[in-house]
């Protein structure tokens, strides 16, 4: 730790890792790639569950009307898609 010429306190960290090492596995990268997509699409629809919620709150504070299941399924439409 060190202090920062702009004021306060600074901390400095340095770590290294090794590309490439071990044998390469296919399968072992496609497991990872599928898990990343799952994990992504998992991401997405909690995103839309939290953002149709956070307008429902809003339209409602204001007295409006709100579809949330068209919200939702709008939001799920709009999902990039998986590879």
């Amino acid at each position: 730790m060190k202090y920062s010429t702009f004021g306060g306190k600074v901390v400095e960290f340095q770590t290294s890792f090794r590309v490439g090492v071990g044998k390469p596995s296919p399968e072992a990268d496609r497991a990872a790639r599928t898990q990343a997509n799952k994990d992504r699409h998992e991401w997405w629809l909690r995103s839309c569950k939290s953002n149709c919620n956070l307008v429902q709150g809003a339209a409602r504070s204001r007295g409006e009307l709100f579809d949330w299941d068209s919200c939702y399924n709008k939001c799920l439409a709009e999902e990039p898609q998986r590879r």
